[in-house]
């Protein structure tokens, strides 16, 4: 489950980005939509239960190592 939740939002975030810099320098104005969906993908991604590095833990799980995250069951 943690491995699917980073992978969503990796492409989710991946899927935002290309909209945005196929919206040019519009896309940067408050005014402009993709400006606030921009800020929110790329704000989500830094939340600890879905950062990047958490597929660094499912790693450790999958490697037979303790994972850095406690609550991460093996």
């Amino acid at each position: 489950m943690l491995l699917a939740s980073v992978q969503t939002i990796d492409a989710c975030v991946r899927a935002v980005d290309l909209m945005y810099s196929a919206a040019g320098s519009t896309g940067i104005y408050k005014r402009h939509r993709l400006e606030r969906l921009f800020r929110d993908a790329h704000v989500i991604r830094q939340h600890g239960f879905v950062a990047e590095s958490r597929f660094e833990t499912v790693g450790q799980v999958w490697m037979g190592l303790a994972p850095e995250l406690g609550f991460v069951a093996l």
